[in-house]
């Protein structure tokens, strides 16, 4: 979707608000950053990195990257509530009871329609038996759980954010982020980084309007965590890593953006 004044896409608005964060924050360190071009909106520019900034004279390539979570997750949180919100919602009714229910939303791409639907079944079941035993229940695996509170008939269904199979916040985020940083990391970054450039990756923990959500409860530490593991794989590529979070304190007491990672 594009901005109807600027004729500008959702995409390069999200990306230039993080861009212009990173300015700001180098010049409240005391370097000179100036946005050069946008080599991936110029066709003819050799690089498809997001900026060009000259910092201190110097120019870098900066590609901003989303702390997506995975792909397959909000087709198969969609499919997880239409299944199960009806038959939780039956179970409070017939034990008059609250329910809190949780649970892992099962892929389609990972799995058959014979396990989505058996996982769902267990889930139901799980709700009974804490309606029966007016108690808490939880499942071996660590998702799914049911819990039972004096209320008039309702079911509060929450999910994980997470397809991977784990309940770990660096899974996810491993997850969520692999492929696509992998991708980065073996085209745009490396020819900019063969073009003479040190490179800045950009992570963005806010998420663009219109696109699937991003891994928000996920801490500096955790996210530093899975993005080294994939550059340990492709060591020089990037020289820095900066992160934009989730949830911005105000100016004076934290900056917008963080660096996370620099190269030794």
């Amino acid at each position: 979707m594009a901005d109807t004044f600027s004729g500008m896409s959702a995409k390069e608005a999200h990306e230039d608000e993080a861009l212009a964060a990173l300015a700001d924050e180098l010049s409240s360190r005391g370097c000179e950053a100036v946005l050069v071009r946008h080599p991936d909106r110029d066709p003819s520019d050799p690089l498809t990195v997001d900026a060009i900034f000259r910092i201190d004279g110097r120019n870098w390539a900066v590609d901003h990257f989303l702390l997506s979570s995975p792909p397959d997750l909000p087709g198969a949180l969609a499919a997880a509530e239409q299944a199960l919100q009806p038959r939780l919602d039956e179970v409070a009714e017939r034990y008059q009871c609250g329910l809190i229910i949780t649970y892992q939303p099962q892929s389609a791409s990972r799995h058959d329609k014979q396990h989505i639907d058996d996982y769902h079944d267990e889930v139901v079941r799980t709700a009974e038996r804490a309606a029966e035993t007016k108690c808490f229940v939880g499942e071996p695996d660590g998702f799914v759980t049911a819990d039972w509170f004096r209320s008039s008939p309702v079911a509060h269904l929450i999910s994980y954010a997470d397809t991977a199979g784990s309940t770990g916040i660096s899974d996810q985020i491993e997850a969520g982020i692999r492929d696509a940083l992998e991708k980065k990391l073996t085209r745009q970054l490396a020819r900019a980084k063969a073009s003479g450039l040190p490179v800045v990756l950009l992570i963005d923990q806010i998420p663009r309007p219109g696109r699937q959500g991003t891994v928000r409860s996920a801490s500096p530490r955790l996210i530093a965590r899975a993005v080294q593991q994939s550059l340990n794989i492709h060591p020089g590529i990037v020289d820095q890593v900066w992160l934009r979070p989730a949830w911005n304190a105000p100016p004076y007491m934290s900056p917008r953006i963080h660096l996370l990672i620099a190269a030794r």
